[in-house]
């Protein structure tokens, strides 16, 4: 017989993969068109991009927090010890991070459609001043994703209160 918990814990391991690997994956392939130096690669990328974030990583995301809660309930892992605190804490933090990302992914996708000059024109320095910004809160935001697989997988503190 297959437990609830077990069903719980399956969709929120399944979530966590959809969400780095849908990520990463998101990632190579933006990074890869704005190495093309092309415009109309970089919208059509960044635009297919927008509409993953919305249909997988946004729901995947919700549904991580709603049986990561549950399942540290029905473990009863205090909601005070230093594991929960720092795992709810870096949820929030690469959230945030995250948050700059889909902006960015957003405006590229939006470049002037039938434009098809090269990234090199002056037009489109703050394109390219964007991709560095999206490049840096991306290493961040992966760095954060890869600390909480780490607190998920060894469970560091879970009975340690980080306040009473």
């Amino acid at each position: 017989m297959i437990s609830a918990y077990l069903v719980v814990k399956f969709i929120h391991v399944l979530c966590s993969t959809l969400l780095l690997g849908t990520g990463l994956g998101a990632a190579i392939f933006l990074f890869a068109s704005y190495r093309t130096r092309r415009a109309d690669f970089l919208r059509s990328t960044a635009y297919h991009v927008v509409i993953v974030d919305w249909i997988v990583v946004a729901p995947t995301v919700i549904v991580q927090l709603v049986t990561g809660i549950w399942l540290a309930s029905y473990l009863n892992v205090p909601f005070n010890s230093v594991w929960f605190v720092s795992v709810l804490g870096l949820f929030f933090v690469t959230g945030a991070c995250w948050l700059p990302i889909a902006w960015i992914q957003f405006q590229l996708s939006h470049l002037a459609v039938g434009n098809e000059e090269s990234m090199e024109s002056p037009s489109h320095l703050r394109d390219r001043k964007l991709i560095r910004i999206w490049i840096a809160c991306n290493v961040l935001t992966f760095s954060l994703l890869f600390v909480l697989f780490w607190l998920m997988v060894f469970k560091q503190g879970m009975a340690t209160p980080w306040f009473e």
